[in-house]
């Protein structure tokens, strides 16, 4: 009976040290994600002769409106 707790223990362990290996890597790929959007956006802006600060003020009214349910990754 303990060897049972014991793996049972040990398997527990084992996947709240995933969990967080696999939230991390998650971080880390939209960290990545979000870099190329916003590297691509510059690079629109600069070609329409717009600056980054007019691109920033023209998304802010965006913050307002909730994205599709499942998407939204910030408060």
């Amino acid at each position: 009976m303990i060897e049972k707790i014991i793996s049972i223990e040990n398997k527990l362990a084992f996947l709240i040290q995933e969990r967080t290996r696999l939230e991390f890597e998650r971080d880390r790929l939209l960290a990545e994600e979000l870099k190329v959007l916003a590297d691509a956006y510059v690079r629109k802006l600069w070609q329409a002769g717009l600056s980054v600060h007019q691109g920033i003020e023209a998304i802010k009214p965006y913050k307002k409106i909730n994205p599709p349910a499942g998407r939204q990754r910030d408060s």
